[in-house]
């Protein structure tokens, strides 16, 4: 039977710890595990028991505070930690049902987001329509002011035109005084 091998992601999940970290230990403490936890580029690491009990220590030193080179006297005295007590089957479907709820929680968060999109979309709309409303109140106004201003430009020409008839009259009126003055 074949010896049963974790992943990255189940390193990842069993310490709660990013991939990045588990890429991290892989290379700093190379030294002390599998040929297959550092297989070279772009291929898969693969981590035997022994490996999680050399993850497992890790872990937990770090937990308490120690730096990397505790960690590597440490496992050069031959410390290590206890191997998981889950299978990598096990964990998959823990960490299937983790991306599952993952997904539902983003789901949920979209949805509500929409939801959000489409109130604010809705308000948009309406302010869109009050702003149509307003514009056809304003372009009424615009023409009554127009209006306006011809009909005030025409009562002012009228009221220039009766200024010059005043001045005229006032002329006459003043030449018809002249004249009743030399005849008296």
């Amino acid at each position: 039977m074949a010896e049963e091998k974790y992943t990255t992601q189940h390193v990842a999940a069993l310490y709660d710890v990013a991939i990045e970290t588990v890429r991290t230990w892989s290379q700093e403490f190379e030294h002390y595990l599998s040929p297959t936890a550092n297989p070279g580029r772009r291929r898969q690491r693969m981590f035997t028991r022994e490996d999680m009990q050399v993850f497992d220590l890790i872990a937990s030193m770090k937990d308490d505070g120690a730096t990397y080179e505790d960690i590597h006297t440490a496992l050069k005295a031959g410390q290590r930690g206890q191997a998981p007590g889950t299978a990598p089957d096990e964990l998959q479907v823990a960490i299937a049902a983790d991306d599952r709820r993952a997904i539902l929680a983003e789901n949920d968060q979209l949805k509500r987001r929409m939801e959000m999109l489409h109130q604010e979309i809705e308000r948009l709309k309406q302010i869109d329509r009050e702003s149509v409303r307003l514009q056809t109140q304003l372009e009424g106004q615009t023409s009554r002011a127009e209006r306006a201003e011809s009909q005030l430009r025409e009562l002012q020409i009228e009221q220039a035109k009766l200024h010059q008839q005043i001045g005229e009259l006032r002329g006459e009126l003043k030449a018809v005084l002249q004249q009743f003055k030399d005849r008296a």
